[in-house]
């Protein structure tokens, strides 16, 4: 079955838009977006978060700078950003360039604007139930679990990256259930050593295709949260119609995860805004 991440998205964001809608002639949630550079995938994810929130009503800011931007540069227009009282939420864009400490500025970002729950005060609060807000992709790929209600207990997951964004929180949550866990990247000899004996497969590699059908078992549960641009065309780490002939779920690139977690988004965003 090839999971439909639309379905999901849409009930959480009717759920966004009831509140929007009794929250009127109070404070509104606007989101600013700081994008650095020409990434496709980044530029791509961007639009979709401004076109959702155009659908729900919302404010929104892109502020768009040069790939060749400094440190200095960076961190300066980010404190100016996030100093505007109307400006509610703050997203800084991942990747970015080389020449920018990404750990370092994160850490500049306010944790009471930081809606992707990346500066290390917001993710130690989430992780510890301290605040009600979560990392968007970890948080789409736990809400794809309990929808489809994919048993964790006993079972051998194997998540596929070690990023920032979704392979490091992921595997904190994922340590509170009573699944055994291997954590790999696209790097790790013999990567199908792991993938085989996997009965869950969650990959956030950002590497075209490197999962492949002849590195799974039957009946695998494949959740796809990479993205990347092959040729020119929008891809996951896995070829979801390839794989699909062995995977007993599998989510697509585009349309799988990527929905779930511009609703996720959202979700903080009404949060942090409105409490």
């Amino acid at each position: 079955m090839i999971i439909k991440g639309v379905d999901i998205a849409n009930r959480i964001l009717e759920d966004c838009r009831q509140k929007l809608q009794s929250i009127k002639g109070e404070r509104r949630p606007h989101l600013a977006v700081i994008l650095v550079g020409h990434n496709k995938a980044s530029r791509n994810f961007v639009q979709k978060k401004e076109e959702q929130a155009q659908k729900l009503g919302l404010d929104f800011s892109l502020f768009d700078f040069p790939e060749n931007i400094t440190q200095e540069e960076l961190v300066r227009n980010l404190e100016e950003i996030q100093g505007k009282d109307e400006i509610t939420c703050v997203i800084l864009q991942l990747p970015l360039p080389q020449q920018i400490n990404t750990p370092e500025i994160i850490e500049r970002i306010d944790p009471r604007k930081d809606v992707d729950c990346l500066t290390s005060t917001n993710l130690c609060k989430s992780q510890n139930g301290q605040i009600d807000i979560h990392p968007p992709t970890p948080a789409a790929i736990l809400e794809i679990i309990k929808e489809y209600q994919i048993l964790l207990d006993g079972k051998h997951v194997v998540v596929i990256g070690k990023g920032r964004l979704v392979g490091k929180p992921l595997v904190t949550e994922l340590m509170k259930t009573k699944a055994t866990l291997s954590v790999c990247d696209k790097s790790t000899p013999d990567l199908e050593n792991f993938t085989k004996s996997a009965d869950i497969i969650i990959s956030g590699a950002g590497a075209p295709h490197l999962l492949t059908q002849d590195m799974v078992k039957e009946g695998v549960v494949i959740i796809d949260a990479g993205t990347s641009y092959k040729k020119g065309v929008l891809c996951g780490d896995t070829d979801c119609h390839e794989i699909q002939n062995k995977a007993s779920l599998v989510t697509p690139v585009p349309g799988g995860v990527g929905p779930v977690t511009v609703a996720k988004l959202f979700e903080n965003c009404l949060k942090l805004s409105c409490g």
